[in-house]
This record gives C-alpha cells, structure tokens and sequence, in this order.
C-alpha cells in the first residue's frame, strides 16, 4: 500500500526541488498511480510521457494531470475557464500556429507573452511561438479541453469570419434569393453556431447583434452587464441576421418591421437551448437580440440562488402559503425568471393546479399550466389572469 503524500512534503523529501528525475516516481509517492498502471499506461500509450497515458486511461482527473505536470514541471497553470481572455492578446497568434501546438496566448506585459499550452516543455512550440510575435514567451500550463474550447470559439470562429468577409458585400446589393442560398455555406453557419455556442458556454442570457456605422457588435449580457465579444466587418451583418432569421424561421426579406421568433440550438449531441429572437429594425440596419433560455440556468434549487440561510427560510415560508402575493422585481439579467421558475418548481405538486400568464413562454414546466400572451387577437394579461380565475387555481404567475 502507498501512503499519500502531499505536494509541500514531496518537495522536502526531494530537497524542495520541483523538476524531478522521474515523472513515474512523483505519481507513485503522491499515490496517483500504483506500478500495475504505469505498467498498463505504458502498454497501451507508447511514446507518450506517464502522465499523459495515465490520463488516457482514465486514471488520472483532469485536475490531477495538471496538478502533477505543474509540480513535476514548476509551470505554473490557468484556469482558462475562469481567466478573462482579450482579444486583442488572442489576435497575436494565427489559427495555424494555435492548432498545431495547442498554445493560446493569455496575457502580453511589455515584451513578455504569457501562452498557455498543453505541453508547456515543447522547445519547438515556444521558439516557434516567439519568433512569430516578437516576444518573449513564458508557458503556463492549461488543460487540453480548456485549450480546445478557447481554438473551438475564438480560432474556428475567426477562421469562419475570415471566409464570410471575403463573401460578404454593401447589404443593399443582396438580393433575397442569393441571401437564402448563402446563409446555409459552412463559413456563416459555423461562424453563427460558434457565436451562440460561445455565449451558452460564457453564461450570458442575451447576445447582442448590433450594426453600427462601420462594423458590426456582437455583446454578451452576462452577471448583468454587457460585454463586448466581437466586432465583424460591417459587411458581415446582412448575412448573420440572415442566417439567424432562418434558424427562427422569419421572413429575411422584411427588413422594416420587428419580427419574433425561437431557435432550437444543439450545443452538443445531449444538450439544446431555447433561443427567443427578436429584431428591430434601426437607421444602421436590423438589431437583433437573442434571449438564450438554457434549461440548466433557469431550473435552480431554491438553495442554488444564493439567498442566506434567513431569507432562504422566509421566502420558502412566503411561496408555500396558501394566499398573498410575491413581487418580483430588478433589471434585464438579474434573475426574475430564474427565481420565478424555481420557486415554482419548488412547489410544484400534483395536488395543485398551477398556472402562468407569460409573454412569451420561456420554458415549459412539467405538470404547469403555461399560457401565451397574444395582445393581437386580445388575449392580454389581464385577459388572461381573469380566464385563469375561472380555472380553479391554486398558484398563478
């Protein structure tokens, strides 16, 4: 049996040096790996280092591939899931260069370029690297499906931008037909996927499409606050509000009126999000807004919304009373929805009859009486809220 050592007494016994002899010996004093599956590893990985083929076997985490690679290296690493990345540091390295050693730069002080790699001792990479920006490079390590997520949204979206430039042209000259044939070529639909996958991942609520005088502004609202993402040639925009209007089955050719719409949007093979869309037209083009509904941020636990154990305790008591009424108020983004539909998961129960009134419906609710508002033919809120009366209800909201 191995006794489990921590990483502050492993450096003792090995004199507090961190770049150690043997890779193998550090995983087995930390207890990570038994000699049986470094012996397995190995079999089934040649060529590559321990850790690595531990890690394709599934006996290393993650996590503890970065843990050890950063110990046994001195390389210290980056969360890139949590590590504001700007584009203009981004920029500084082409696509190629990126994917072939799976390095992002990070962060560019002076002279000196932070770039988070998967294997932060490639020699080749980060000469290559330097001698492509000029700059000093000091690696950090990263973790491989961190890496693949920031090539996959930012790198694969530029390549895609690129491509739709050099289709793009003054939106005046489109015509509805040749607009309806270019939005489905790969480089807008990858460049339209991308975007909206990029939003799901960063979790914002909102993506903002927004023309301006001489480009296009791709916004973000996250935790509120928007935040600009990407800014596309001017020239880009008739065929990504395009694009959009298909995937929500709008009319592309009615450019002067607002149109609403839905989108359902893959972000994988398991997992959708609902998108409602609107436009609105403005004196530099179409606007549009998208709502991103994910099941997964809407449907909180009560105990997932941060209230304190007191006002967790008091709102619970408040929503499960038998009368009164519950307001709910704050800003675009604030989490109106979110607190409305979990509390209302919360109580949700098969011996009572719940109902909503909303404009529009932004996710169904199992067992849920959900009804739309449709001000054109007269069925308003308040027309809604009287009808609801008549249904003998318990909850309406």
């Amino acid at each position: 049996m191995y006794e489990l050592l921590d990483f502050e007494t492993i450096g003792k016994l090995h004199g507090g040096e961190k770049m150690f002899q043997s890779l193998e010996q550090l995983l087995l004093d930390t207890g990570m790996a038994t000699p049986e599956q470094i012996q397995d590893a190995r079999q089934a990985n040649k060529g590559s280092n321990i850790a690595d083929a531990l890690s394709e076997i599934g006996v290393l985490t993650q996590q503890q591939y970065i843990e050890i690679m950063e110990f046994h290296l001195g390389v210290p690493h980056v969360n890139l899931d949590t590590f504001q990345l700007k584009p203009e540091v981004l920029k500084l390295l082409d696509a190629d260069l990126v994917k072939r050693y799976k390095s992002v730069p990070v962060e560019k002080v002076g002279d000196r370029l932070t770039v988070a790699m998967a294997d932060p001792k490639n020699v080749v990479a980060i000469d290559d690297i330097a001698m492509a920006t000029g700059c000093q490079v000091i690696p950090v390590i990263a973790a491989k499906s961190e890496l693949d997520k920031v090539i996959r949204q930012y790198y694969t979206m530029r390549e895609s931008m690129e491509r739709v430039v050099q289709e793009a042209k003054p939106e005046d000259e489109f015509d509805v037909e040749e607009l309806s044939l270019m939005v489905d070529d790969a480089p807008i639909v990858r460049l339209v996927d991308n975007m909206i996958e990029q939003a799901v991942n960063e979790g914002a609520s909102d993506i903002h499409v927004e023309p301006r005088e001489e480009s296009l502004i791709i916004r973000y609202r996250i935790d509120g606050l928007l935040h600009e993402r990407m800014t596309p040639p001017r020239s880009t925009h008739p065929l990504v509000v395009s694009r959009l209007k298909i995937m929500a089955s709008l009319d592309i050719a009615e450019r002067r009126v607002p149109q609403d719409g839905r989108i359902k949007f893959m972000v994988d093979e398991e997992n959708s999000v609902d998108l409602r869309m609107n436009t609105m037209p403005t004196i530099y083009g179409e606007k549009v807004v998208l709502r991103i509904l994910n099941p997964e941020s809407i449907l909180l636990k009560l105990t997932d919304l941060g209230f304190s154990n007191f006002n967790y305790e008091k709102f619970k008591d408040i929503i499960t009373r038998a009368y009164g009424m519950v307001l709910v108020s704050g800003p675009t983004g604030s989490g109106k929805t979110t607190t409305l539909y979990s509390a209302l998961n919360f109580i949700n129960s098969p011996n009572l009859n719940l109902s909503t009134v909303e404009d529009p419906v932004e996710y169904r609710l199992a067992g849920v009486n959900q009804v739309n508002v449709h001000s054109k033919i007269g069925m308003t809120f308040d027309a809604g809220l009287r009808a609801l009366l008549r249904q003998d209800p318990d909850i309406i909201m």
